[in-house]
């Protein structure tokens, strides 16, 4: 029997050790993996090569290194939410960036540096990162101020 999925909602379920290896499962569209306990690694090749991934959420998580600049150019990525990880250095978002990408949300991770492409007119927050430090010269700019919260009515 194969199993096809396409959709992963792993989040708050203890996990531990490694990051799973999704690499193959064409059919992911949504992904879920926040608020457990992996072991700290860079991001996987797998951010890149899954073509039906709409969703990527790592929120709470222990990615480091680098954001790869590929994930932003997936066809069909809508939102990646990867706030409170350790990414650090440069934040690389190209000319190339997908125009259904409606948010990135990497808010409180070690980022330094951002080269933003033109074309990027969505959500992109950076709160709480150096980047957005006073110092930085970018601390106004408006991927740096805090993230609005929704409140229910």
């Amino acid at each position: 029997m194969v199993y096809i999925f396409s959709s992963r909602n792993f989040a708050h379920n203890y996990l531990s050790g490694p990051l799973p290896d999704l690499s193959g499962m064409n059919s992911l569209n949504y992904v879920d993996l926040s608020n457990n306990s992996f072991d700290p690694s860079e991001a996987p090749l797998w951010f890149t090569t899954l073509p039906s991934l709409t969703t990527l959420a790592i929120e709470f998580g222990s990615l480091q290194g680098v954001v790869p600049e590929k994930l932003f150019s997936r066809p069909n990525l809508q939102l990646v939410k990867l706030k409170y990880n350790a990414f650090n250095d440069m934040l690389n978002m190209s000319d190339s960036i997908n125009p259904q990408l409606q948010l990135v949300d990497l808010q409180n991770n070690q980022i330094s540096r951002i080269s933003l492409g033109y074309e990027y007119k969505n959500t992109l927050i950076l709160f709480g990162n150096p980047v957005c430090s006073s110092s930085s010269g970018a601390s106004n700019a408006t991927f740096c101020q805090p993230p609005h919260q929704t409140t229910k009515s």
